[in-house]
């Protein structure tokens, strides 16, 4: 298994649709001001038009040997960097396509990277922490169904 990491395709708007659909608190009009937000440029290689986003948005995407989508992550950037959803496809969770994905969307946009994750979600709250977030805030008004904590990544800063 490969974890492969590219920027969106516009063509895929349906399957990053589909995967949003197992958040349990997802922001669809989030990831539609996303894709709206994109322009059509070529791929280094294929020729295939790659979904370059707006300078705030950050879309990129897992997926599989065969070119299949698996995962995303939708950061916005700005001063910072805000992780708004990861998600990967069930049957190919605890492959590393998470923490590519995570690893991906730091490297893109500017540092620190924050991210809202709920209390309840152990998997979540794990791989922030094994990419070196740490728990800055409760963040009980960022779900309706849960509590949540705010984490924070800080690159160390080289001299």
């Amino acid at each position: 298994m490969s974890a492969t990491v590219r920027p969106a395709r516009a063509s895929e708007a349906d399957r990053l649709h589909a995967l949003q659909s197992v958040l349990a608190e997802p922001a669809p009009a989030l990831l539609s001001a996303a894709l709206a937000a994109t322009t059509e440029t070529p791929a280094e290689h294929a020729g295939d038009p790659v979904v370059s986003t707006a300078d705030s948005f950050v879309l990129l995407v897992s997926v599989t040997d065969s070119g299949r989508v698996v995962g995303y992550v939708l950061a916005i950037a700005g001063r910072e960097t805000h992780i708004a959803e990861l998600v990967v496809g069930a049957e190919h969770r605890r492959q590393g396509r998470g923490r590519a994905l995570l690893d991906a969307a730091i490297e893109q946009g500017p540092s620190p990277v924050s991210v809202h994750v709920a209390v309840d979600n152990d998997a979540a709250r794990e791989l922030y922490e094994s990419a070196g977030f740490m728990t800055v805030t409760d963040a009980d008004e960022q779900f309706e169904e849960t509590d949540g904590r705010t984490l924070r990544y800080e690159p160390e800063r080289e001299d």
